[in-house]
């Protein structure tokens, strides 16, 4: 992260909409583990597919024999819905599917059996987004340090570390794509230029042979010494836009091999 003013535009970004709704999209944050509260989704539900199109919906899941589960919807205004299944086998509902681990062998945070049962909800997509944004803080501890902190409040330890880390890499991913299109601008720039360049060139060097081949006879005094000056400027600038060629071609083969953010005051000092 950059310095100053550019900390704090970054630190904003953070918490943009593109950055949450990537982030719940990728770690499934439509789908929550209403009770029990103190064991991680992930551990409950190892396998989530969610998409942007999840209705809000309330599900009761219950334990009906040994490996064998019932859920059904208990939502208010909302449609029935109820399937049995397996522990493990993948179990669609609105809007996506989940997988259920298998409760018998698990054990709660005190080293106690896990309920009967298991609350869970689904959330519309942008509800979600919401939720993220309320529990989600980025701050500065220290004014002096370009350190940003970002912080997401959970009773899920698992998504307290997986949601900033998550968060984190959406923000290098879309500031790695803003500086390659920089790049591209610059590149695509720095081309259309040296193109120029080489159309200067090719009519200098065919003024130059027009002159040669037009002027035959050697002309004395003044007419003699102008003849062999317009030579002279002839050939600086073909030698010259030759040059400023050669230093383009350069400056672009050196961009392909950057990586990271380009030297724009090198770029923007050449000629």
């Amino acid at each position: 992260l950059q310095r100053g003013s550019e900390l704090e535009t970054e630190m904003h970004i953070l918490r943009t909409r593109p950055i949450a709704e990537e982030v719940v999209d990728d770690l499934d944050m439509n789908f929550a583990v209403e009770s029990p509260r103190d064991i991680p989704r992930e551990l409950l539900f190892p396998s989530l597919a969610f998409d942007r199109a999840t209705p809000d919906g309330e599900y009761l899941i219950r334990r009906t024999a040994p490996g064998r589960y019932l859920i059904e919807a208990t939502g208010k205004d909302q449609q029935p819905f109820t399937a049995e299944f397996a522990a493990g086998e993948v179990v669609e509902i609105p809007g996506g599917a989940f997988a259920l681990a298998d409760l018998e062998s698990l054990v709660g945070p005190r080293d106690d059996l896990l309920p009967d049962q298991i609350e869970i909800a689904t959330l519309g997509f942008q509800d979600a987004v919401e939720d993220l944004f309320e529990a989600l803080t980025v701050t500065r501890p220290d004014r002096e340090a370009n350190v940003v902190r970002v912080a997401y409040q959970s009773t899920d330890r698992i998504l307290v570390y997986e949601v900033p880390n998550a968060i984190a890499e959406s923000f290098i991913s879309q500031r790695s794509e803003v500086q390659k299109t920089e790049v591209r601008s610059t590149v695509g720039f720095l081309e259309e230029q040296a193109q120029q360049i080489q159309n200067q060139l090719e009519a200098a060097e065919a003024e130059l042979q027009n002159f040669r081949e037009g002027e035959q006879i050697v002309a004395l005094g003044v007419e003699a010494e102008a003849q062999v000056q317009r030579l002279a400027e002839l050939q600086t600038e073909r030698t010259q836009l030759d040059a400023e060629r050669s230093s383009l071609a350069n400056m672009l083969s050196q961009i392909d091999l950057e990586t990271g953010r380009p030297n724009y005051r090198r770029l923007a000092a050449f000629p």
